[in-house]
């Protein structure tokens, strides 16, 4: 397996596990860095980000990758996350994969539409 074919399977195994709830075997650094809008400051570290993923999992119901663009250790993705209300929000995603493993993902989507409903 190359390395990029290794990264997609590693981003589409998290976006698959996070709905599940089984983030406990995902490829995660141990000083993966998240970022994203619903998070008040950088989060850091496997265990923290990982139990952070199995608290925000009952509330999505699936993830949908649209698209991946790998380019040597980085990949940006385009994925549509359904909520368990209905509500569709398409997201960019950036992760970087160092030594197999996530090591950082940012994650960026208008969090209007998700506190209006999907009216935004």
């Amino acid at each position: 397996m190359s390395d990029s074919q290794h990264i997609e399977k590693i981003i589409r195994e998290y976006f698959a596990a996070v709905p599940a709830g089984g983030v406990q075997n995902l490829e995660l650094a141990e000083g993966i860095e998240v970022t994203g809008p619903m998070l008040p400051e950088p989060m850091h570290g496997a265990e923290a980000v990982s139990e952070y993923l199995q608290q925000i999992a009952p509330f999505i119901s699936h993830a949908e990758v649209l698209e991946i663009v790998i380019d040597r250790n980085s990949a940006a993705v385009r994925a549509l996350i359904h909520s368990i209300n209905g509500v569709a929000v398409e997201g960019a995603f950036f992760f970087r994969v160092y030594q197999g493993q996530i090591s950082r993902v940012r994650s960026l989507f208008d969090t209007r539409e998700l506190l209006a409903g999907g009216a935004a």
